[in-house]
């Protein structure tokens, strides 16, 4: 699986500038496009993330913690760590079904999915290398920790749709977002506000609704759902937005044309 390389002069010719707007037209069209593979993908990334959330209490009591701040820490540290590495699996699902969409072909849900599940030892190391990385950068300053999430930020991606290693893949995501960091915070900013909204309402409908300050402690199966349903959206968004981010930089940076996509699949 092979990205086909053209003439420098020609790329430059033909290369497109970095539009938050089209990156984020292109997000809403794959999701209403390809809507049952999104969401499908988005189920099975949020999936583990919501059973860690009803397993806690029960964690909480096998592990005796009695501690509400130990509590906290804990099922935050599992919750991250869990959702850090499903949603790299999801990134890495999704990205073929992406750019078969640019292409104007259409994939079955498995063959979107068993590239990913193939390679998952592969995923859940870049996963990890990039939340490595992150905390690093974070433990130093907000600043590095913030480049390095943008930088790394179409790795899953890559390693699919490049069919290549876990440190090139990494290497290959830097490379493709070199010179749009600024850009690409814009979007991270954009979508990360977007869905904080959506969180707030619904948290505050759920509220409501349910007569509860907190939707997922004590445990109680309508809120469990309701929390379950927002988070599906919100992962079925951003990890749309991921791959597509990563198709428009493909196109844009790396000397491939979009009608050129096609060969990714060779």
């Amino acid at each position: 699986m092979n990205v086909e390389t053209i003439d420098a002069s020609d790329t430059a010719a033909d290369e497109k500038p970095f539009e938050i707007g089209r990156v984020l037209a292109d997000t809403f069209a794959l999701i209403g496009e390809r809507s049952l593979t999104v969401f499908g993908i988005a189920l099975i990334v949020t999936v583990p993330s919501q059973l860690l959330k009803a397993a806690m209490p029960l964690i909480v009591a096998t592990w005796h913690i009695t501690n509400y701040r130990t509590g906290f820490f804990t099922g935050a540290i599992l919750g991250g760590l869990v959702a850090g590495f499903m949603n790299v699996f999801g990134q890495g699902a999704l990205v073929r079904a992406a750019l078969a969409q640019r292409e104007g072909t259409r994939l079955g849900f498995l063959e979107t999915l068993s590239p990913a599940l193939a390679r998952l030892p592969a995923l859940l190391a870049v996963a990890l290398l990039s939340m490595l990385a992150t905390m690093v950068g974070f433990l130093l300053l907000v600043v590095p920790g913030v480049l390095v999430t943008m930088m790394l930020y179409a790795s899953g991606p890559v390693l699919i749709a490049e069919d290549t290693g876990v440190i090139n893949a990494l290497r290959r995501s830097r490379a493709l977002t070199r010179n749009l960091l600024g850009s690409i915070f814009l979007l991270m900013l954009a979508a990360g506000l977007g869905t904080g909204a959506l969180a707030l309402l619904g948290g505050w409908l759920g509220k409501i609704f349910f007569q509860t300050d907190d939707l997922d402690y004590p445990f109680s199966l309508g809120p469990f759902l309701y929390s379950s349903l927002l988070d599906l959206l919100i992962a079925a968004f951003s990890t749309a937005l991921v791959c597509t981010l990563y198709a428009v930089l493909l196109e844009r940076q790396s000397g491939t044309r979009q009608d050129h996509l096609h060969r990714i699949f060779e």
